[in-house]
């Protein structure tokens, strides 16, 4: 008896073992993520697709198409808003995701919109606010130019640089916003925007090149209130630097002081303080002196 329990006992744990042993391995891969031996559709770099007004309903857009260009292709697949349309778009308070989906289902990450792909002579028709993906890192040369959005234009924090004309001739928006203190942007790249009121800017020092990249901002009137530029309290940033000296524009730090203004309250204050002390002590000093010397004198 006692040999047919050790025997029984042995023989579970050969087979135990040999489960372990063999056990088939199986492809693991994250949620939403295709196996990379599944990866047959996925297209390669330089590659395009185009969606349509359906396909881009999430988006807001009711008519037309749009043509994505493949960038890059591995853990992360990329694409480019490419220059690739046959017919005008219109859109209702565009909104661009983080990704897109081709045809095939597979997702790529938006990470750039191409030259001319928003705007240009075929400019897409916007009516409401256009909001960035927070994915995007490049505008390239006039992407979004003369697109008729309003509101507030929020630059993401991704985004590293802007190129020139980028927003040439959006002229409905009221309000240009960054998150990026080190976005490149260049020269004319927001030119004759001229609806513009309000600036931003997360800047504590301007870039050693000046860019003059708001100059065409200038002309604002200042009424019924004055344009304002907001920086964080503490910024070295100057209107000069900006290309707005000598216009209407008003500097502003995030707490709502103004940095002229602050800097003089602090001396109206100081200084009123310094000199009424310092004559103070003056006083105190001849009638301290006065009255030691006439103790030493003596009595008539």
């Amino acid at each position: 008896m006692y040999k047919i329990i050790k025997w029984s006992i042995c023989l579970m744990w050969i087979t135990f073992l040999s489960f372990l042993c063999f056990k088939p391995k199986q492809t693991e891969f994250k949620l939403n993520e295709t196996p990379k031996n599944q990866q047959l559709n996925v297209a390669a770099v330089d590659d395009t697709f185009t969606l349509n007004a359906a396909q881009l309903a999430s988006w807001g857009v009711t008519s037309g198409s749009i043509t994505f260009r493949v960038t890059g292709v591995g853990e992360t697949n990329t694409v480019t808003i490419n220059d690739g349309r046959s017919d005008r778009i219109n859109a209702n308070n565009l909104t661009i995701p983080s990704t897109v989906a081709d045809g095939d289902g597979v997702k790529y990450q938006i990470t750039a919109i191409g030259s001319g792909a928003l705007g240009g002579e075929q400019p897409i028709s916007v009516t409401g606010k256009l909001t960035l993906p927070a994915s995007l890192k490049r505008l390239e040369y006039a992407s979004c130019g003369s697109i008729r959005f309003t509101g507030e234009l929020i630059i993401p924090v991704n985004v590293e640089s802007i190129a020139t004309y980028a927003f040439y001739m959006c002229g409905y928006f009221s309000t240009l916003t960054f998150k990026n203190n080190n976005t490149v942007i260049s020269n004319a790249a927001f030119s004759s925007c001229n609806s513009v009121r309000k600036l931003n800017l997360p800047f504590m020092e301007w870039p050693t090149v000046n860019l003059n990249c708001f100059s065409s901002l200038s002309n604002r009137d200042a009424e019924p209130t004055p344009p304002i530029v907001v920086v964080p309290v503490g910024s070295s940033i100057t209107l000069d630097q900006l290309g707005l000296s000598g216009s209407n524009w008003i500097l502003h730090y995030s707490d709502g002081s103004n940095p002229q203004t602050s800097h003089l309250s602090w001396l109206h204050i100081c200084l009123p303080l310094l000199m009424g002390g310092l004559i103070g002590f003056i006083v105190y000093t001849i009638y301290k002196r006065r009255y030691s010397i006439n103790k030493l004198l003596p009595e008539k």
